[in-house]
């Protein structure tokens, strides 16, 4: 039975996550191994709170590994770790140091028994899902990225605190420094206007977008765009397979209206200052006309979590008609260059025969790099 590389991954982590709390608890009551000291219970209590708890949870929530060449790989160092973590109190520091030791060598067994597993390719539905999890995920810490400056937006307000804000700890301190902002730059950030009602003509508003929104929201579209490029596009055609033409499906072959739309938001914020430009074309996103801002409004940016489309990644794709010719992504020596012109005017060749002669010699080297 085969692993796919996800799971390694995923399993990976989580050993060594639980390796590095066990390696530190293990260093940590070496020094008591000749005098041991109460392990007092809380204190175990807590390690259910770290990785290592975290791996057994993951474990027992994972049945349908068990019995499999991963879960017999896992299997050992979940028991070392659950050992200790269920051990009757009074618990010794002794104690602690062996089982410590133990969970640690367990764990670098599992870890080589994890590399030598047969590899198996994603399932499309695997990196569907992978991907539809950093969708999601981003989209969530996006929309609750302005928490912590509205909470202490709301202290200064009240008047605690200082009037500064220090980034590297998010409290509010008296005095200016590095690494700190006023805090009327923050509300400044933050100030989405105001609506009131006037008696006889109803409600009136002053409208503004919010700087800080605009930060959150257009970094999401550059994030998410690059890691649909960069990410997923080529691992979603591997795992498509084969085209009905006997040929494998290319990166260009995945195509998606909400991520093109997502490439149109990220290029007008990137290229165009967050002005209107590409995405007044949009398909699904159809938030903006031609010359506007860029300003997303929350209910949209909500809006996207029902958006993705995941049943249209699990289809397979059409291969498009060849696309406009791009620019080779690797630079020549410009001598190179000047000697294949000059072979190309000897040889008397024309615009249309000179505009092959890199793709015959991209061709030329596939053949002489044969998989």
């Amino acid at each position: 039975m085969t692993t796919s590389e996800t799971e390694r991954l995923q399993w990976a982590a989580d050993l060594e996550g639980a390796r590095f709390v066990a390696s530190m608890m293990h260093r940590q009551t070496a020094i008591a191994v000749d005098n041991p000291r109460p392990f007092v219970a809380s204190a175990q209590q807590a390690l259910l709170e770290t990785p290592m708890g975290r791996l057994v949870r993951n474990y027992d929530q994972q049945a349908a590994i068990h019995g499999t060449p991963l879960g017999r790989a896992v299997a050992k160092p979940v028991e070392f770790v659950r050992s200790l973590l269920t051990r009757p109190q009074p618990l010794m520091t002794d104690q602690v140091n062996a089982d410590g030791a133990a969970i640690v060598q367990a764990i670098d067994r599992a870890l080589s028994d994890l590399s030598k597993l047969d590899d198996a390719s994603d399932s499309l539905e695997d990196v569907v899902a992978a991907l539809e999890r950093d969708y999601l995920l981003s989209l969530t810490v996006t929309l609750t990225g302005h928490n912590v400056l509205t909470g202490r937006l709301a202290e200064w307000e009240k008047g605690g605190g200082g009037d500064f804000l220090d980034v590297a700890s998010l409290r509010l301190v008296a005095d200016e420094g590095v690494g700190r902002v006023h805090m009327r730059y923050v509300r400044s950030a933050t100030d989405a206007g105001i609506t009131t009602f006037v008696i006889g003509s109803g409600m009136e508003s002053l409208d503004r977008y919010p700087p800080l929104q605009y930060m959150l929201y257009s970094q999401w579209f550059t994030y998410i765009y690059d890691l649909w490029e960069e990410r997923y596009r080529e691992r979603i055609a591997i795992a498509h397979g084969m085209a009905p033409d006997g040929n494998p499906w290319r990166r260009s072959d995945i195509r998606n209206n909400l991520f093109g739309d997502i490439r149109n938001i990220r290029n007008d914020v990137v290229h165009k200052r967050g002005e209107v430009d590409a995405s007044a074309n949009n398909t699904r996103l159809t938030w903006f006309e031609n010359s506007e801002n860029i300003e997303p409004q929350p209910e949209q940016m909500l809006s996207l979590a029902a958006l993705f489309p995941r049943d249209e990644l699990l289809t397979a794709p059409v291969r498009p008609e060849p696309g406009k010719r791009t620019e080779i992504p690797w630079t020549v020596a410009p001598e190179l260059v000047d000697d294949v012109k000059r072979r190309a005017l000897d040889l008397g060749m024309t615009k249309a025969q000179k505009r092959e002669i890199g793709i015959e010699a991209l061709q030329l080297w596939l053949d002489a790099h044969p998989c």
